[in-house]
C-alpha cells in the first residue's frame, strides 16, 4: 500500500529536516506510528507524510496544558494516548506501559 507521494522539492525537504532537528521527542513518536504502519500493514511513510504526521501530533501535545495528564483524552475518540497505543501494541512501546 502505497500514497502518491508529492514532487520531490528541496524546500520541503529542508522543512522536513528542520522539523525533525527542532521536535525529536515528536519525531521520535512518528517513527514509532511509520515502524508500526510498515510492519502491520506494509505502508511506508514518505518523508512528506511523516512531516504531516509529526506537526499534528506537535498539535495535540501543545494543545495539553502543563500539569494535564494524557489520561483526560481517553474518551475522545480522535485520540489514542501513548498508553492506549501501548495497550494495543505493547511490541512498538515497551516504555508506556
Amino acid at each position: 500500500m502505497q500514497g502518491n507521494p508529492l514532487p520531490a522539492d528541496a524546500g520541503s525537504r529542508d522543512l522536513f529536516l528542520t522539523v525533525r532537528r527542532q521536535y525529536p521527542e515528536i519525531y521520535a513518536c512518528t517513527r514509532q506510528i511509520s515502524r508500526f504502519l510498515q510492519e502491520r500493514y506494509g505502508w511506508t511513510c514518505t518523508e512528506e507524510e511523516e512531516l504531516y504526521l509529526t506537526m499534528h501530533i506537535h498539535r495535540v501535545k501543545s494543545e495539553q496544558k502543563p500539569g494535564e495528564d494524557a489520561e483526560q483524552f481517553k474518551d475522545n475518540p480522535r485520540i489514542v494516548t501513548r498508553t492506549q497505543f501501548a495497550g494495543r501494541h505493547p511490541e512498538h512501546c515497551p516504555a508506556a506501559l
